[in-house]
């Protein structure tokens, strides 16, 4: 599992985490710090 935060210019509504599982499982639960607080969406699934 890879995380990381991407952003242009660090405004709250520019801000994207990509998260990246290469193993061969997938996590029903699994936790990961935000930079800060708010609705995130799912933007993109390949599961």
């Amino acid at each position: 599992m890879i995380a990381f935060h991407r952003y242009a210019h660090g405004t709250p509504r520019d801000s994207t985490i990509v998260l990246a599982n290469f193993g061969n499982r997938s996590y029903q639960d699994y936790t990961v710090g935000l930079p800060r607080r708010g609705t995130w969406r799912v933007r993109f699934n390949s599961d």
